[in-house]
C-alpha cells in the first residue's frame, strides 16, 4: 500500500541494471613536432569504454570538421596530415564518445 492507502503497483522480480564502463584512453604520438607536409601520427590506447569511439578535437581553438573514429578498443595509430599555417599549430582533444555516448573531456 502507498501513503494514500491504495495498493501498490507490481514490480518484477528480477530486475537487471547495466553499468557500462567509462572510457579510459592514453594518447600519445611519435611526432611531436612535425614539418610542413609530413604526417602527425597519433596513438590511442582504449583500455575501457565500448567501440566504437569518437574523438573529436580542435586546430589552433577551433574545433575540427570531422571527428576521428575508432572501431574497436586496444591501441590504435590515426595518422593525420595536416594542412598546417606557417608557425606552431596546437591539436587539442575536446572529448572522446563512446558507443553508449559516455564522454570524457580532455580536461579530467
Amino acid at each position: 500500500m502507498d501513503v494514500n492507502g491504495q495498493s501498490s503497483p507490481t514490480t518484477p522480480n528480477d530486475i537487471q541494471i547495466i553499468v557500462n564502463p567509462v572510457p579510459n584512453v592514453n594518447f600519445t604520438t611519435t611526432t611531436p613536432v612535425i614539418c610542413f607536409e609530413e604526417d602527425a601520427i597519433l596513438e590511442f590506447d582504449f583500455m575501457t569504454g565500448t567501440a566504437p569511439f569518437t574523438v573529436n578535437y580542435m586546430v589552433n581553438t577551433i574545433p575540427a570538421l570531422l571527428p576521428l573514429s575508432f572501431n574497436t578498443i586496444g591501441t590504435q595509430s590515426q595518422v593525420i596530415s595536416p594542412s598546417p599555417n606557417v608557425g606552431n599549430n596546437t591539436y587539442e582533444v575536446i572529448d572522446i564518445i563512446d558507443k553508449y555516448e559516455i564522454k570524457i573531456d580532455s580536461e579530467k
